[in-house]
């Protein structure tokens, strides 16, 4: 069996639903809920040796900035059901024999893996089991690596992981626990290039591991305890370029036989979007900029334009604003 997968994000007015169809048959539906893109896996799929057509079939929805955008289409063996809650998803990295799994109970994921490629050597293509998310923007990965168990007694490694995409060459940054190195900050800062590691702390798992990303710089971090003051850098912050919404998560991978990890008190972190300040409409005299913020109280000055409790067909006010994906409650004393 086989699985399609993509990327898609919908215009800022509405979604085109799309179709996925093999030899004519739909294998999967999805309308994209997001203006970024997210990741869409197909249903399970059969198909025999020899040539076959895939069609991805948008719909017939109008509107201004209605539509629908796909991107990094891809074919895989589908790997074994996971039982993972939204909005996580696990998939297989390149080839891994046999296919991974993933399962949660209670905040806890366990992650088996076949034989791939070690993540922290020097590979131009990964093999390996992934969990992970799309995050947009600057993030923090935490996680405790509570158990690995590898067939591979030096160079198996699970830890958290941000990565551009889904393809085996992308660039990526993981900080992460092996079975013989120690912890690691593994990384492949351009697309097909052979990984880098930096050697942290010489400890076997459990331990704690950490991830920032800040623009394209990203810097890695292992502790003890996980507690604040205990954290000790890896090596030094690198520079790996990457997309707005990168791939955010768990990996597990494995050069001999087989892997298990346990992995725990797993969070992501992202900064809340900046503040923005925008004349909407003619303002005299112009209001745009004119705000300050201090311990959360805003103090907003505009001019003359048009009141918004008023029969106006065009608003003419001063705005601050900030961006937010879906539903949302905003409160606010005046």
């Amino acid at each position: 069996d086989y699985v399609l997968t993509f990327q898609a994000q919908r215009g800022r007015g509405g979604a085109e639903p799309i179709t996925v169809k093999i030899d004519g048959a739909v294998v999967g539906t999805h309308t994209p809920a997001h203006k970024a893109f997210y990741p869409y896996t197909t249903e399970p799929f059969t198909v025999t040796a020899g040539n076959h057509t895939v069609a991805i079939v948008g719909g017939t929805v109008t509107g201004t900035y209605v539509w629908s955008l796909v991107d990094a289409v891809n074919i895989w063996p589908a790997g074994p059901a996971s039982t993972l809650p939204s909005p996580w998803i696990s998939q297989d990295i390149g080839t891994v024999t046999p296919a991974g799994s993933a399962t949660c109970s209670s905040g806890t994921f366990t992650l088996g893996t076949g034989s791939g490629n070690d993540l922290c050597a020097a590979y131009t293509a990964d093999a390996y089991t992934y969990v992970y998310q799309p995050v947009s923007g600057d993030c923090v990965i935490t996680a405790r690596v509570a158990s690995l168990v590898a067939g591979d007694y030096i160079k198996a490694e699970g830890g958290v992981m941000v990565r551009n995409d889904l393809t085996p060459s992308s660039v990526f940054a993981l900080c992460g626990v092996t079975t013989g190195r120690g912890t690691q900050f593994s990384y492949r800062s351009t697309t097909g290039a052979a990984n880098a590691s930096v050697a942290g702390p010489n400890v076997l798992a459990p331990y704690w591991v950490r991830l920032t990303r800040s623009g394209n710089t990203f810097t890695a971090e292992a502790s003890s305890t996980g507690a604040a003051g205990s954290w000790v850098a890896i090596g030094t912050p690198q520079t790996i370029p990457m997309g707005t919404t990168a791939y955010v998560g768990l990996p597990v991978c494995n050069h001999v036989g087989t892997a298990t990890t346990t992995i725990d008190n797993v969070s992501i972190t992202t900064p809340p979007p900046a503040w923005q300040c925008v004349d909407i409409g003619t303002v005299t005299p112009t209001g745009s900029g004119g705000y300050t913020e201090s311990s959360g109280t805003f103090t907003l000055d505009t001019g003359s334009g048009n009141d918004l409790c008023a029969a106006y067909t065009a608003d003419a006010y001063t705005y601050v604003y900030q961006p937010v994906s879906g539903g949302c409650v905003i409160t606010a004393r005046i």
